[in-house]
């Protein structure tokens, strides 16, 4: 597969080291119009360098992935639009609609990411939402490029919003609650180094039990529970300044803004 990637900023270069990760031999082309940045990605992962002409990175590609600032997609379009054939494009642009992009690039095979930061790492949840009259072809080959930045979830677009909220923004969140996790054990005694060590080891620990044992929530928490004991002690706290309700607000109020910016 010959994938053209345009724009190698934080998300452009995660997908290419995923992408090379997975398939050292894999043809990337790149179009980016920093000459030091292009030359750094070039030189790093040995992909081939269009300089910034969108026709060589279309003659050179299958799949056009867009990784550009969603802001510079008008005039990125402008330029991309008459070189485009039967290629696949696939959008990493927060805010901007498959219909838009549609739109904009003259074609129907848009493709919409949503990952989150994590991609840095090839642990990102990847929303995907395929064009409606997407084949098996086209939904194999989007699931294999998502997997180069992490696990991909497939959503009608109308979903992506919601996985912005959960997964995009919700990282976010997640940083937020290690971080009190570590500031409630300095104050116990621990240091913040040794606390963020323990606090990491704690949330792998917890994602792992509920992705084998297959539970839910509740009933792992249920087991953790016992009567008088320190858990509920410290479950009672939760409770009483309202964790569960601020977490889903904040889930909530990142998915209304960014269905906000979609209009």
């Amino acid at each position: 597969m010959k994938i053209g990637v345009i724009g190698c900023g934080h998300m452009g270069t995660a997908l290419i080291a995923g992408l090379v990760s997975q398939d050292p031999k894999i043809d990337i082309a790149i179009l980016e119009s920093s000459t030091e940045r292009r030359a750094d990605v070039a030189a790093r992962f040995g992909v081939t360098d269009c300089g910034t002409d969108p026709a060589l990175l279309c003659m050179n590609a299958e799949v056009v992935v867009l990784a550009v600032k969603p802001a510079d997609i008008e005039a990125v379009a402008a330029v991309l639009q008459p070189h485009l054939g039967s290629q696949l494009i696939i959008s990493l642009l927060a805010g901007v609609t498959q219909g838009r992009l549609m739109q904009l690039l003259g074609t129907k095979q848009v493709v919409r990411y949503m990952p989150s930061l994590a991609a840095a790492v090839g642990k990102a949840l990847v929303g995907v939402s395929l064009p409606d009259d997407a084949n098996d072809s086209m939904r194999h080959t989007a699931e294999l490029i998502a997997t180069a930045l992490g696990t991909p979830l497939f959503v009608p677009e109308k979903l992506m919003p919601a996985v912005t909220g959960l997964s995009g923004s919700g990282i976010a969140f997640v940083f937020e609650f290690v971080h009190a996790m570590c500031l409630g054990a300095v104050k116990a005694g621990m240091s913040y180094d040794a606390a963020l060590t323990g606090a990491l080891t704690v949330l792998e620990g917890a994602a792992a039990a509920l992705r084998e044992n297959g539970e839910h929530p509740v009933a792992l928490l249920s087991k953790v529970i016992s009567p008088a004991g320190t858990t509920i002690a410290g479950v009672e706290q939760l409770h009483k300044h309202g964790f569960d309700a601020a977490v889903a607000a904040a889930v909530t109020a990142a998915a209304d803004r960014a269905r906000e910016l979609e209009s």
